[in-house]
């Protein structure tokens, strides 16, 4: 049909046609060839914009690890970190003798019951018995009523102080407790520990979870990332040791994600224990 049309035209408006359809076919090899060059040039660059962007994290993160590195090496050679761990040291020992009271022990078994486990059953698989998380030792005990069960915060109970029992170690803590709680929340820490290096006793804790008291190579919590990075930290018996755990569903946390960064602590020559971080920083109980 078209061809009998073209062969009606005359000579003039053969080569008009001609050289009109010519035009069309620039025009759209033309088109063709700038869109492939326009799609490789915005394919490149969004690549290299994902590329950038990989490495910036990349960096950030890295970034992240070597200040934590750093902070936790410097802070364990300070005084508050030494003279604390000296003195949590000193004091801990005594709350081996602890007995608490038939109320006071019903009011610590109502937390695990009420708190504890149905915060833990929703961030770990399986059915985690209550039995396997109640403290063992008279002073995980102690720490489990007085800084746990029995605190005024219960959403936050960092905030504590002094537990008020008159004990050598609340004294102790009363000291040294604020300097420890501004330090995490100045760089977002969710918890600070000092574990004594000769009984493997977490003798501290900001936060005031069900790890303070416990022991890192006989108790509840032996086989976390927290006694992982306390083992590896105590094998080095290197001052300038840093020690960085995988992430991990931490069971004293009610199962939420963590990880721990930690280091050696010397008094002079003499190794007494280790400084450990995590983040990020605790939210609210409630």
């Amino acid at each position: 049909m078209v061809l009998k049309l073209f062969r009606r035209l005359g000579v003039q408006s053969k080569v008009l046609a001609m050289v009109l359809l010519a035009s069309l076919l620039s025009l759209l090899l033309t088109g063709l060839v700038s869109y492939n060059i326009g799609s490789n040039v915005l394919t490149t660059a969004f690549t290299n914009q994902l590329i950038a962007l990989r490495d910036g994290r990349a960096e950030a993160i890295k970034n992240y690890f070597d200040f934590l590195s750093n902070h936790v090496l410097t802070m364990g050679e300070g005084f508050l970190v030494i003279d604390g761990l000296k003195e949590f040291r000193a004091a801990f020992p005594k709350l081996e003798s602890t007995v608490l009271s038939p109320d006071q022990q019903k009011k610590m078994l109502a937390y695990y019951n009420d708190e504890f486990m149905p915060k833990l059953r929703k961030n770990v698989e399986g059915n985690p018995a209550l039995a396997t998380y109640l403290p063992q030792t008279p002073a995980d005990r102690f720490f489990s009523y007085y800084y746990t069960a029995n605190n005024p915060y219960p959403k936050q109970p960092s905030l504590l102080n002094d537990a008020g029992d008159g004990s050598e170690y609340s004294a102790v803590h009363r000291k040294f407790h604020f300097r420890f709680r501004r330090l995490a929340e100045v760089f977002g820490y969710r918890d600070i520990f000092l574990v004594d290096i000769d009984t493997a006793n977490v003798v501290y804790s900001v936060a005031k979870d069900a790890d303070m008291g416990s022991n890192l190579k006989t108790g509840i919590f032996a086989d976390t990332a927290l006694a992982k990075t306390f083992d590896e930290i105590r094998k080095s018996r290197d001052p300038n040791f840093v020690y960085i755990s995988d992430m991990e569903r931490y069971k004293a946390s009610f199962g939420e994600p963590a990880f721990f960064v930690g280091t050696t602590v010397f008094d002079g020559d003499k190794f007494i224990g280790c400084l450990l971080y995590t983040s990020p920083s605790p939210r609210d109980r409630g």
